[in-house]
């Protein structure tokens, strides 16, 4: 499958199940995550990839950067691997706070 339908279906999903997202587009800085959502206060960084497709040496760098910071981000390459990390970081999240 290729990365633009996984994002748009996780995307899909994202919205009906309560979760805040943007496109992540960030001027002059090259390898930032596709997308950035948000639930009950927390923030989810998505790098979206083609089914068995890994991220480049410069997206590993900036997602080193962004964990560092303390804010979870995750290369996905499926639909169903998408919709599992915002199930479980939304459970987490709802009961946290």
């Amino acid at each position: 499958m290729l990365e633009k339908e996984i994002e748009k279906k996780v995307n899909a999903y994202a919205r009906e199940t309560g979760w805040l997202q943007y496109k992540f587009v960030s001027p002059g800085k090259r390898g930032v995550p596709d997308r950035m959502y948000f639930y009950n206060g927390y923030t989810l960084l998505i790098e979206f990839k083609g089914l068995g497709l890994k991220a480049t040496a410069l997206q590993e760098k900036e997602m080193r950067l962004i964990r560092k910071a303390g804010i979870h981000c995750y290369v996905i390459d499926n639909v169903t691997e998408g919709k599992d990390v915002l199930d479980q970081l939304r459970e987490q999240w709802r009961v946290e706070k």
